[in-house]
């Protein structure tokens, strides 16, 4: 049986005076763009208010 799953993240683009917001944990060396998972049965905009607050 095949057990996959499949996630749905969003991200957004936050532009201010002509930059962008990006995310970067402490201990990797890579940066991201905001957001997070959405959660089942969530909307997307609401998935990305409430990882960004």
């Amino acid at each position: 049986m095949n057990t996959a799953r499949t996630e749905i993240i969003a991200r957004a683009v936050v532009r201010r005076d002509g930059d962008i917001l990006l995310v970067k944990q402490r201990t990797k060396d890579w940066s991201f763009l905001p957001g997070g998972h959405v959660e089942p049965g969530e909307r997307v905009e609401d998935a990305l208010i409430r990882e960004i607050a």
